[in-house]
C-alpha cells in the first residue's frame, strides 16, 4: 500500500464536556477507499469536520502528506488538495448545473477585483479553463446534457451527482464523501458506486461516511467502526461483517454468549 495521505493520531473532540471523538487513529492512502461507519451519533460527521477545519481539534494530530492540519481554516485545507461533499445537498438552486460545478474552481483564478472588472486577458483565459474543466466533470457523471438546467429543477439523485462533480472538478488528492448515497434509489446508487470506483482507479484517496452497508462492503478497502466517538473495530469488509462488537453496536445484540 502507498504511504498514507491522511493520518489521524489519537484525535479527540470535546464539545463542552461531551466527547464526540475519542482518541481516534486511522489512515487513508492514495488510491484507497476507507469508510467510517457506526450508529447515528457515533461521531462520523464530526471526524469529517475535524479533518476539513470546520471544528478545531481538542487533542491529537491530523496530518495530510505529513503536514499538520490542526488549526488550519477550511479554505486552507481545501487548498492542499482536500475536497468534500455534505450530508445535505449544498447546491445553489437558483443557478445552473454548470455554474454550480464551476464554483468548485472559484480559487483557480488568482486575479484581483480590478483585473476582473477590466476584463484582462488572463482573467478571460482563466474563466475559459474553469468552464472547460467543469464541463469535463459533468461529462464524467453523464450530466453534460443538463448543464444549463437550474439546479433546483434536477432530481434529488442528480443534485447529489452534481455536488460530487463540484467536489472532484479540482482533481483533489483526498475526497471526503459524507453519506453520498442517502436518498438515492438503487439505480442511482449503482451509478454512484461506479463513479467512486472510477475515482479510486485514478489514484484518488477517498474517505467515505455512509449508512448503506451494501455499498460500504462492495467498495471499501478498509472500514473504521465508531460508537459514541470511540473506534471499536477496524479492518477489511469481511472481518468487519463478522466482528461481534460491530454486530452489538448496530443491532443491540450481545454476541459474547453465542454458541453457549
Amino acid at each position: 500500500m502507498e504511504s498514507a495521505y491522511l493520518e489521524l493520531e489519537n484525535v479527540s473532540k470535546n464539545f463542552n464536556g461531551l466527547l464526540a471523538v475519542d482518541r481516534l487513529s486511522f489512515s487513508v492512502a492514495k488510491g484507497q477507499i476507507v469508510s467510517i461507519i457506526g450508529p447515528n451519533g457515533a461521531g462520523k460527521t464530526s471526524v469529517m469536520n475535524l479533518i476539513t477545519g470546520v471544528y478545531p481539534v481538542t487533542s491529537g494530530e491530523i496530518l495530510f502528506q505529513g503536514m499538520r492540519l490542526n488549526g488550519k481554516e477550511p479554505h486552507e485545507v481545501a487548498s492542499l488538495g482536500i475536497s468534500r461533499t455534505f450530508q445535505n445537498v449544498g447546491l445553489f438552486k437558483e443557478i445552473t448545473v454548470l455554474e454550480n460545478v464551476m464554483v468548485g474552481l472559484h480559487g483557480m483564478v488568482k486575479s484581483g477585483v480590478f483585473s476582473s472588472m477590466m476584463g484582462f486577458p488572463s482573467v478571460r483565459q482563466g474563466e475559459k479553463e474553469i468552464r472547460r474543466k467543469s464541463l469535463s466533470a459533468l461529462a464524467t457523471i453523464n450530466l453534460g446534457n443538463k448543464r444549463n438546467f437550474l439546479a433546483a429543477n434536477l432530481s434529488y439523485g442528480d443534485q447529489k451527482l452534481v455536488e460530487l462533480a463540484r467536489a472532484v472538478v479540482s482533481v483533489p488528492k483526498l475526497l471526503l464523501l459524507d453519506e453520498p448515497g442517502a436518498g438515492l434509489n438503487e439505480t442511482e446508487k449503482e451509478k454512484l458506486i461506479r463513479l467512486i470506483l472510477a475515482l479510486k482507479k485514478e489514484g484518488m484517496a477517498i474517505l467515505l461516511v455512509e449508512h448503506h452497508m451494501e455499498m460500504i462492503m462492495r467498495i471499501s478497502d478498509n472500514i473504521v467502526v465508531l460508537n459514541f466517538g470511540h473506534k471499536i473495530a477496524e479492518g477489511c469488509p469481511e472481518d468487519i461483517s463478522r466482528n461481534p462488537d460491530v454486530i452489538t453496536a448496530y443491532l443491540g445484540v450481545d454476541t459474547s454468549d453465542a454458541g453457549d
